[in-house]
């Protein structure tokens, strides 16, 4: 069974809501960049610096995973990754 992370991004400027699912499991490397992300626990120790006009992430997994990431918490890594996820 595959497992499965869905990301969605709220808020900046147009106030937009993006969502994506990605498999974790496809091989991909996508999946791979986010299996690692998700295995480093970066995400887990951002601080809550909410800030007008940026982005908010959200990040679920069918495994429990529930975080919420404010834009300015993201390294250039991560913060590309994410919104490649989401443009595609």
């Amino acid at each position: 069974m595959s497992r499965y992370v869905r990301v969605s991004r709220s808020g900046g400027l147009a106030g937009t809501r993006r969502e994506r699912a990605v498999d974790l499991d496809d091989g991909s490397p996508r999946a791979q960049a986010w299996a690692d992300l998700l295995d480093s626990g970066r995400l887990l120790d951002t601080p809550s610096d909410a800030q007008a006009d940026r982005f908010v992430y959200r990040i679920t997994g069918d495994d429990g995973t529930d975080l919420v990431v404010h834009e300015p918490d993201l390294d250039a890594d991560d913060r590309t990754l994410l919104e490649e996820t989401l443009r595609d």
